[in-house]
């Protein structure tokens, strides 16, 4: 998958796809990550919220760019405001394969500021660039993890996003699936799962994705 922005707020475009997902599991609270892919759909992994009750779906403002007046005060102007989202309008879809570990999201209703959940910006755009490249041009390949872990003693309102970067380091076919994977060298850990990867550096994949 891909951003499909190419301009000079694709930064932000790529934070802001990116959300929390806060599950209650048989050992209490636990957070994940997933990314929208359009009209209020969501790509998770699945172990994320399997047997688990999704309780939140929320994203702090991260399109937020500050402009320092003439007299030194600041003034921030906004793309894509934070929002939360709890209940019945949260909708989930596993897939139904046990084995892969993909699932959706699907918010519905009203996202306040952000508007109808089905008219949720941004997005980004599934493509299979990494699939086509080879061990060679894929092996060294910078990435950017985007995730939530936990972050001991953070006061936040909304679990902050974190950013992690890494390199591909192998490329292996797995003999369960058939499928082929990208072992990557990062310092992600809980709470990243289901959260994008973004392979930079690349010209052939320019802001291309995978997902944990």
């Amino acid at each position: 998958m891909r951003n499909r922005y190419r301009d000079g707020n694709a930064k932000e475009h790529a934070l802001s796809a990116v959300v929390f997902v806060e599950v209650k599991t048989s050992n209490g609270l636990s957070i994940g990550t997933a990314f929208h892919v359009g009209s209020g759909y969501f790509v998770t992994a699945r172990h994320v919220i399997e047997d688990n009750e999704i309780t939140k779906v929320g994203q702090s403002d991260l399109s937020s760019k500050t402009r320092i007046n003439p007299d030194g005060s600041p003034t921030r102007q906004t793309m894509f405001q934070n929002f939360e989202k709890s209940g019945r309008e949260i909708k989930r879809f596993e897939h139904p394969d046990a084995s892969v570990d993909v699932a959706i999201i699907q918010l519905t209703g009203n996202l306040g500021a952000r508007g109808a959940a089905r008219d949720f910006q941004p997005s980004m755009e599934l493509a299979d660039n990494a699939d086509v490249l080879t061990e060679g041009e894929l092996l060294t390949t910078e990435v950017k993890v985007f995730g939530y872990p936990p972050i001991p003693f953070a006061i936040n309102p909304q679990p902050p996003l974190v950013t992690s970067p890494g390199e591909i380091c192998a490329v292996t076919t797995d003999r369960t699936d058939k499928r082929r994977h990208l072992i990557i060298s990062s310092l992600a850990r809980g709470g990243f799962s289901g959260g994008p990867v973004f392979l930079v550096g690349n010209p052939q994949v320019e802001a291309s994705a995978e997902f944990l």
